[in-house]
């Protein structure tokens, strides 16, 4: 007895699913670096930062040294000394951190609500000395006052000026701020529930996004991502880069710096899922990368008009994931999670 109609239709149906199914699955492999191969490599002496643990995120703090953001709080890491921010309450457990000046746009959960906090950051006091120039008995020669400026370093502790939230924060990964008053924001997933984040990271679904603040709101400046992870602003603030983990890019987007909107993508696709960016002091990219689970890498990528060019391998590790790295003078500085490493080139 031939088959019917209807038999042959639920056949091809199976079959297209099978294949979707396989696709699916070959490409959710892949992504995760199932079958990547990792090879160890060091750049020069590294030691072990004391005082510090589990890091989350590094931010340049220009000439003062390195923020980071640690599990048990803020530190400054300056003159091969890592120092504890006060001005913090002892549940603060920031995730991720920018800076901009002596400013710091600081993103941490509470409550069960993603919330941003902006503080100013006291680093030094100035202390004025009057010396008082002694007029020579019996002349009318004035005496002259010389006023002294003395500088030293005091314990790093910030203020906090301000406070946001928007229930548009739905699964925030990482800021980059633009100046005191405005930062980019990205959503990892496009929905507040687990089930909806599961979805985004089993079929690879393009639903993130970017938020822009202006000052005064939030605004929505990209959209279709796929699991964005990582931000950074290139020195002239003409573009705004993006990780994206599970395709494996980095998108650099030209952007408008009197409305905050993005345009024009450009992507470089890598070996490795891009995790964080920071920007080093010669313009070039510093980023994080997970090859695989479990494993760590950092890479540097040159730019040509704030276009990704070409991505070198700078560290790997097989055993523990690289959270943040940034450049310090010729030091490497590699938060892992566990320990912030201090690496010579």
């Amino acid at each position: 007895m031939g088959r019917t109609p209807w038999m042959r239709i639920a056949t091809t149906v199976s079959a297209m699913l099978a294949v979707l199914l396989i696709a699916t699955g070959w490409r959710f492999l892949v992504s995760r670096g199932v079958f990547t191969s990792v090879e160890e490599k060091v750049p020069g002496q590294c030691r072990t930062v004391s005082g510090i643990g589990a890091v989350a995120d590094i931010a340049d703090a220009g000439v003062n040294g390195i923020y980071v953001a640690a599990g048990d709080g803020l530190y400054l890491y300056r003159k091969d000394k890592a120092e504890r921010i006060s001005g913090t309450s002892k549940d603060f457990h920031p995730a991720a951190l920018s800076a901009s000046g002596t400013t710091l746009h600081v993103l941490y959960r509470q409550d069960d609500r993603w919330i941003i906090s902006v503080f100013t950051v006291k680093l030094a006091e100035t202390t004025t000395v009057y010396n008082k120039g002694v007029r020579p008995p019996g002349t009318a020669v004035k005496a002259e006052l010389e006023t002294v400026a003395v500088t030293k370093l005091t314990p790093p502790k910030v203020e906090e000026v301000g406070r946001l939230t928007t229930d548009e924060l739905t699964d925030p990964a990482d800021l980059v701020s633009v100046d005191p008053d405005r930062f980019y924001l990205v959503n990892r997933h496009g929905t507040h529930t687990g089930f909806g984040h599961w979805l985004d990271d089993a079929f690879l679904l393009p639903r993130a996004n970017i938020l822009y603040f202006d000052g005064m709101k939030f605004v929505t400046v990209a959209e279709r991502l796929n699991s964005p992870v990582g931000l950074a602003l290139s020195k002239d603030g003409s573009h705004l880069y993006v990780a994206e983990d599970y395709p494996r890019t980095i998108a650099s987007f030209s952007r408008n710096d009197l409305v905050g909107s993005l345009d024009n993508p450009a992507v470089l696709s890598l070996s490795a899922n891009p995790q964080r960016i920071n920007v080093s002091s010669d313009g070039s990219l510093i980023l994080t990368a997970k090859p695989k689970a479990g494993a760590g890498q950092v890479y540097r990528v040159t730019l040509e008009n704030g276009v990704p060019q070409k991505a070198e391998l700078l560290y790997s590790h097989k055993g523990e994931e690289v959270t943040s790295a940034a450049q310090l003078g010729s030091h490497l500085l590699i938060g892992t999670q566990t320990k912030l490493l201090d690496c010579a080139r």
